[in-house]
This record gives C-alpha cells, sequence and structure tokens, in this order.
C-alpha cells in the first residue's frame, strides 16, 4: 500500500491524504541506502491521481536491504564486519593532506564522496579486490576505500591489539581466537542479573570478558558483593524498624508483610548500588 502525506507532515502512522492506486510501483535502493520510487499512476475515476501534488511525500514498502545499516559494533561482536581506523602515515597511501578517500567505485577514477581524517573509524563490509575495501563511515557514508596500497595494508582495531588471522580453505580470513578456560564456580541470582545489565550496557566490555576469560570471576565476584550487601541491609532494617521474634510470634501475618517490605527496599538499593553498576 501505498500512502500519500502533505509535504510538512511529521507524523506517518495514517493513511495521510489517502492512498494510490499505481499501474506499477518499482523500488530500488541506491547507493549509502537511500531509495528510488518509480510509480505510474493512471487518471482514475475515484481521483487518486489529484492526491500526487509537487512536493509530496510517498509512504510504500521498501525490499530487504542490500546496503549494510550505518551499525558500528564493538570489535569483538561476531556479525562478519570489523572497525578499522584510518592509518595515512606510510608512504604511497591514496591521501592528500593526510586524508582517506571514499569513492564511488573501487578505482581512481570514480567520484570521491567523502575524505577522513587520519585516526578516523570506518567499518569494512567487504574486500572487493587487493586494495579496495567497501565500508561504511561514522558520517553514514557508504563506498570503496583503498586500504591496502603499496603493501602497507591500514590495520582494523582487532590487529592493532596484536591478534592474527589465518587463511581458510574457502578464501577467507578468520581471526586466531584462544579463549581462556573460565573457573566453573556457580552464578547466582545476583550475578546473572548482572550480567544481562553488562549485555544490554555495555556489549564491548561483556566481549572482553569473554574474550580473556575473567567473565566468570566478575560475575562471581558481584554476586558475593550483592548478597552480602543484601544480608547487611536487611539485618539493618530490622533492627531500626524494631521487628522482634515477638512480632513473628504474636502477629505472624504481619512480621511476613514487613519482612517482604524490607525484603523488597534492600533488593532495590543493591541493584542501584552493585547490580546495575560497573
Amino acid at each position: 500500500m501505498i500512502c500519500v502525506y502533505p509535504a510538512d507532515c511529521t507524523d506517518f502512522s495514517t493513511n495521510g491524504n489517502g492512498t494510490l492506486a499505481p499501474l506499477s510501483a518499482e523500488v530500488t535502493e541506491t547507493l549509502n541506502g537511500e531509495y528510488e520510487l518509480t510509480l505510474v499512476h493512471p487518471i482514475d475515476e475515484a481521483g487518486k491521481w489529484q492526491r500526487l501534488v509537487e512536493g509530496c511525500i510517498l509512504r510504500a514498502p521498501v525490499p530487504a536491504a542490500m546496503t549494510p545499516r550505518v551499525n558500528f559494533t564493538a570489535p569483538g561482536d561476531d556479525n562478519r564486519t570489523e572497525v578499522w581506523r584510518v592509518n595515512t602515515d606510510f608512504s604511497g597511501a591514496e591521501t592528500r593532506k593526510g586524508t582517506l578517500r571514499l569513492r564511488s567505485g573501487p578505482g581512481t577514477k570514480y567520484k570521491v564522496l567523502a575524505t577522513y581524517k587520519n585516526g578516523s573509524f570506518v567499518q569494512v563490509i567487504a574486500k572487493t579486490n587487493s586494495s579496495w575495501y567497501e565500508v561504511t563511515a561514522l558520517d553514514g557514508k557508504h563506498g570503496l576505500a583503498i586500504l591496502n596500497y603499496g603493501g602497507s595494508t591500514m590495520k582494523s582495531l582487532f590487529e592493532e591489539l596484536g591478534s592474527t588471522y589465518t587463511l581458510g580453505k574457502d578464501g577467507m580470513y578468520y581471526p586466531n581466537l584462544a579463549i581462556e578456560k573460565t573457573d566453573q564456580r556457580s552464578i547466582g541470582k545476583w550475578g546473572q542479573m548482572h550480567r544481562e545489565y553488562l549485555k544490554e550496557q555495555h556489549p564491548s566490555l561483556y566481549q572482553r570478558l569473554i574474550l580473556n576469560g575473567s567473565l566468570g570471576r566478575h560475575l562471581a565476584h558481584a554476586d558475593g558483593r550483592a548478597t552480602a550487601m543484601l544480608e547487611r541491609l536487611i539485618a539493618q532494617m530490622v533492627k531500626q524498624e524494631g521487628i522482634t521474634e515477638q512480632l513473628k510470634a504474636e502477629q505472624p501475618m504481619v512480621w511476613v508483610g514487613r519482612m517482604n517490605n524490607i525484603h523488597s527496599r534492600a533488593e532495590e538499593i543493591v541493584r542501584e548500588e552493585i547490580i546495575n553498576k560497573l
């Protein structure tokens, strides 16, 4: 379904000025993830064609994307892409005034889309030949750039950290990863909650802890600290609020209610002070 909206529209949750009934509509993806719509509409009896005025906005379904979206990831994330740091400090690099040129094709004859300073970051999507790579930059520009020139190769962050690759039988390079054995200590409730916090809020740190084999130790430490704090807080609150064994014996339901309240408050403090913090 293709809908028409006025030029100044900002809410596309409705059908706007209405729908269209085109004879044909073709959506194609262009460079940098933009789409182009080619539409043929008849002069229909219902008058839908009159909705097509200059400056209007059309909303149309698009096919599955071919161009990778701008989604920079931390080194170590397994999405078959890598973040590379621009390095133009070597002889023969395709650079003028210390910049890397992003082009529309794999050759110097192609249009320059953008230039990036030494030290900038790009995400490598694919290697097209011995020198040219398909990359996406932080500003969303997508194109090709020379990352290997005159025998000098720009290093990915993975390589800068001293890691290496092995050429596989399929012609692809695979990182040489050796993950240390982690300790097998059990992780309790608090450790599991802290793990979810790391995965959601600090994914790069979470990956580093996995790769260096210290995730189990880190989670166990957080679990132990949280358990100790919870016990300490409950004991303090019980004393401060005068909840005694006598109350438990004489009014058990009141005692249960007040203890549950204390437990909930203490757990909230633990979450704020330990679990949802680095």
